[in-house]
């Protein structure tokens, strides 16, 4: 019994490596943590890589952890590559959209590479890439410890199975709609474009850069083309970006309002295309990042449209003719709203002088019936 378990557990190893393109691994008893070394070459660089386990190796049987145990060992075991390879895929898409804690991520440097240092043995690890720069990454599906050459190793080198560069497919945009008072579209306000870039201390960086770190290492911004300056409907666009950070910095606002410097951070994640449609900027296909930003009025220096409007507001409307202003050696300017209202009061006045004379003449008349009599 035990030697079928073995065979059955070697047969699952061989299947995984052969896909992966990897020799055998085995388990390597006491032996506590080890290296994984990712190699995906130049064209990989700013790509970004997490490892994450999901199962273990005991007593020779592979075990995948309750989230992943969809994952059918018996057609591991019947040595089918496409199963495998879907597998991975399938795996790598549940990791993204379900984000389990547990993974470790890196940033490729500019010569593709990430290393991750003291990693547990006896499990099984899925590596695969969660941002894309220039190139996609096929996920892989291997263990720790690995056999080369029929020599245990814990210290791992895992190169890519598969690498597409990126295309169309890949690549993204960015819409940005400037707003001012009462939503005017703003025109003219100026902005610049910058890219993040994580490298290892070493390198060299190029000047001009902003450095900074977060959970995922150091990075950089490097800024993209010129200035971005908002057209006559209050839009900057900018396609052919490739999956992954970005920011717009406001370096100069519409006359007669406030520049705002604040980052405008964004992630550029799934390809789309730009048109122009009813002379504004839309997405043909995909979905593209639509950053909507709003410029406060500078009380110094207004607009003057903004001046003219509250003047507008502010002018109190007459309520009886001794609130009309006349004009210089004139007559006071009637407006139709004061027509109206004289109109009215004549004809309330005319009403009741009729009502007065019927009621005389109906009077004087009684009295003349009376007399006769």
């Amino acid at each position: 019994m035990t030697k079928r378990i073995c065979a059955s557990a070697l047969a699952l190893l061989i299947t995984l490596c052969t896909l992966c393109a990897f020799p055998v691994f085995v388990s390597a008893e006491g032996e506590k943590t080890g290296s994984v070394t990712y190699d995906a070459g130049p064209t990989g660089e700013g790509s970004g890589m997490e490892l994450l386990p999901i199962g273990s190796i005991t007593d020779g049987k592979i075990v995948f952890d309750e989230a992943f145990s969809w994952i059918e060992v018996d057609k591991l075991l019947e040595g089918d590559a496409d199963y495998m390879r879907d597998t991975a895929w399938a795996a790598q898409n549940q990791v993204i959209e379900n984000t389990p804690d547990g993974g470790i991520k890196k940033m490729l440097n500019a010569d593709g590479i990430a290393v991750w240092k003291d990693v547990p043995v006896d499990k099984v690890y899925l590596l695969f890439v969660f941002r894309t720069k220039s190139a996609v990454l096929q996920p892989s599906i291997f263990s720790i410890p690995m056999d080369v050459d029929g020599e245990r190793v814990t210290d791992v080198t895992v190169t890519p199975k598969q690498m597409v560069l990126n295309d169309e497919n890949s690549l993204g945009a960015v819409v940005l709609n400037k707003f001012g008072y009462e939503n005017r579209r703003l025109e003219g306000a100026e902005f610049t474009l910058w890219e993040k870039y994580y490298y290892y201390e070493d390198e060299e960086l190029p000047e001009g850069c902003d450095k900074d770190s977060d959970d995922y290492g150091t990075f950089y911004w490097h800024q993209l083309g010129d200035t971005f300056t908002t057209n006559e409907k209050g839009q900057i666009m900018a396609e052919e970006l490739p999956f992954g950070d970005y920011r717009f910095i406001e370096t100069k606002a519409p006359e007669g309002y406030i520049t705002d410097s604040r980052p405008l951070l964004f992630t550029v994640s799934e390809m789309a295309m730009v048109k122009l449609e009813n002379e504004f900027y839309v997405a043909e296909y995909g979905k593209i990042v639509e950053l909507n930003v709003e410029n406060k009025i500078d009380p110094d220096n207004p607009p003057p449209y903004y001046a003219e409007e509250k003047s507008e507001i502010s002018k109190p409307e007459p309520s009886v003719a001794s609130d009309i202003i006349a004009p210089e050696g004139g007559r006071p300017q009637l407006t139709s709203d004061d027509i109206k209202r004289y109109i009215t009061v004549g004809a309330i006045v005319g009403l009741s002088l009729i009502a007065i004379i019927v009621l005389v003449l109906i009077g004087t008349r009684k009295k003349s019936d009376k007399s006769e009599k």
